[in-house]
């Protein structure tokens, strides 16, 4: 699915032609928080790395909010974004059915944005990046410790984070 209507640039519209960017958001079900403790955050990301390294994708950014999951990525096929983000969902859907003892499945809905410029690239991650200071999450972007912000402003090291300046 494309969601063009507040964003601009390159964005595909047909088809999937490498390399390509993609911004990924997941949204939990009946604005339900999909992330309670600081071991579910820390559970999504496990899962990211594992899928990410099974399917050759690049993590460009995230940001983790109690409601939704963002990410921008890179993958060489459709079928490998496909296959992640399937991966990840049903993997952290299941480990948040046991933890909470929930019925049905945590997510409501996902929405992706392709795009192959550059620019929409950074665009994408500065704005997902923002996204807990318009949610009144934090004063701070760079405070906020479940976006790639924080560990991109403090030149730390995240297990999922790929940086930009590789980007080929």
């Amino acid at each position: 699915m494309i969601d063009d209507s507040s964003q601009s640039g390159t964005l595909l519209t047909n088809s999937f032609q490498p390399p390509i960017f993609c911004h990924a958001s997941c949204l939990g079900r009946k604005q339900r928080k999909l992330f309670l403790r600081t071991e579910d955050y820390q559970t999504y990301f496990r899962l990211i790395n594992v899928y990410k390294r099974k399917f050759g994708i690049r993590v460009f950014g995230f940001c983790l909010m109690p409601m939704v999951a963002q990410m921008v990525l890179q993958a060489t096929n459709e079928d490998d974004l496909s296959r992640f983000l399937s991966g990840v969902s049903r993997a952290y859907a299941i480990y948040i059915q046991i933890q909470y003892d929930l019925q049905k499945n945590p997510w409501q809905s996902f929405k992706l944005l392709y795009f192959t410029d550059m620019q929409d690239l950074l665009k994408n991650v500065r704005d997902m990046e923002r996204d807990p200071v318009k949610a009144k999450l934090t004063d701070a972007a760079v405070k906020y410790p479940w976006s790639s912000c924080f560990y991109r402003i403090l030149r730390e090291r995240h297990t999922i984070l790929d940086p930009i300046s590789m980007v080929s």
